[in-house]
């Protein structure tokens, strides 16, 4: 998910199944692009009632953002590492005053990646596969089992993509397997 906390009257969640950010071309904004999600508002003089709208795509742009900080788990990165999006479970988004108190403090804000973890009570399956008019494409396994219910937990991911370009013969080809465990002898 994805958390919005510029407007202190209204709390702005917003989730979707995935996307990529990038800066744009002058460097100052933030821009998320995002595929087959949700959004979800509360308004704070009135808790009970929210607002959810569906997308099938939705471009978030934030801007001023200028060379924000990126953060993996609470740790500064240079952002040259490419994220993907099967190792993170959420991303948040600091800006404004809130950003300079979080961790890393930069006006410019922190984009922190709060990576992927086996979960220990519910097991999931994901499976995707994706093309472009280009010819690239992209197959993706994410699984998660609580092999112990409560105290022990596998999860597993595995992506291979290939990335066609106009130029030829450019492509770019790449294979990841993740693996993580989530062990918790107490409560």
């Amino acid at each position: 998910p994805i958390y919005d906390f510029t407007d202190p009257n209204h709390r702005r969640t917003i989730r979707a199944d995935s996307g990529h950010v990038e800066m744009s071309s002058d460097g100052r904004d933030l821009i998320m692009t995002l595929a087959h999600g949700f959004t979800t508002e509360m308004n704070r003089p009135e808790p009970l009632r929210l607002q959810r709208v569906f997308f099938k795509t939705s471009r978030v742009r934030v801007r001023g953002i200028g060379n924000a900080n990126i953060a993996f788990n609470n740790i500064q990165t240079s952002g040259r590492v490419p994220v993907d999006p099967l190792w993170m479970d959420s991303l948040e988004l600091s800006r404004g005053p809130n950003a300079n108190i979080f961790g890393l403090g930069n006006a410019s804000g922190t984009v922190n990646i709060l990576p992927a973890s086996a979960n220990l009570t519910r097991e999931t399956t994901s499976v995707e596969f994706r093309t472009d008019n280009y010819g690239s494409t992209r197959e993706s396994l994410d699984f998660n089992r609580p092999l112990i219910r409560g105290k022990l937990a596998l999860r597993g991911s595995y992506v291979h993509q290939e990335d066609e370009f106009v130029r030829k013969p450019a492509f770019s080809r790449t294979n990841r397997y993740n693996a993580m465990l989530t062990f918790k002898p107490t409560k």
